[in-house]
Order: C-alpha cells, then structure tokens, then sequence
C-alpha cells in the first residue's frame, strides 16, 4: 500500500540504506534546492521514497531529478524533453556529458530519454556533488532563460 513520505520518514529510511555519507548528501542538494526556490515534494511509494525538487513553471513543476530511499538519485531526463531548451536532445546530452566528468559517474548516451540513475553515494566526495549541482546550476539557469535570449 503506497503511502507518504515526508521528511522524518524519508530521512530515517536513508540512515538505514545509506548511512551517514547518503544523508549528508541528501541534507546538501535539499538545501542547494531551498537556496534556488525550488519546490520540494515526496512522493507516495509503498517500498521507497523519493524526494524530488521541482521546478515551478507556468502551471507546472517539472521534475529535473529525484532521491530514492534505495540510495539512487533518478535523473529525469525524458520528462526533459517537454521542457525547453532541454527538448532538443543535444542539450540533454549535455548534461551527460557533463555528469560523466563527475569521477565514478559513467551515464550512457542511450539513457538521453530515460531516467538513468546514479548512486547518492557516488557524490559523497564533496568535489563530485559540487559537479553535481554545478551541472543542475546550468539546466536551471538554462530554464529559466526566455526563449529570445538562448
């Protein structure tokens, strides 16, 4: 039976899956999320949370990425492809290209449509999540850019 998460609840189940490295990354993109008003939500899974931020547009929030309680962040990179200027491929591929320079971090290009995971643990090194979120840094600023000035 699926139910909500909320932050007590998904925080404790990450100790148990992830331990201390897992959460303090976790606690860093929820405040990196806080600092850039974005929109933080759980979700409703029966076997694991997730946390995703969003991004608050005309009428939606898009997801551009979410935190599992298995210890995996999902990027969403297919629902990407609704969101300009991340509809054009090229621009999705980017972002893998740039993920990839993360040490650890190997993204196939195949996955340009999907939502790849990666380990949280994979950006416990405090470079690789500074990586991380420099490449969300773009996307966002990137989304937010109106369409004449790309």
């Amino acid at each position: 039976m699926a139910s909500d998460w909320d932050e007590v609840r998904f925080i404790s189940e990450l100790v148990r899956t992830s331990g201390a490295d897992g959460v303090k990354v976790f606690l860093q993109i929820r405040d990196w999320a806080t600092a850039r008003s974005l929109s933080p939500w759980y979700g409703k899974g029966g076997s694991y949370g997730t946390w995703y931020p969003g991004l608050p547009s005309v009428g939606k929030k898009y997801r551009l990425f979410g935190v599992w309680t298995s210890g995996q962040i999902e990027l969403w990179l297919g629902e990407m492809r609704d969101i300009p200027p991340f509809d054009d491929r090229d621009k999705r591929l980017e972002i893998i290209r740039w993920l990839n320079l993360i040490p650890g971090i190997d993204i196939s290009k195949d996955k340009v449509d999907g939502y790849p995971r990666l380990p949280l643990k994979s950006l416990a090194q405090p470079a690789a999540l500074e990586q991380f979120l420099a490449v969300y840094n773009w996307v966002i600023k990137e989304i937010r850019l109106p369409n004449t000035a790309r």
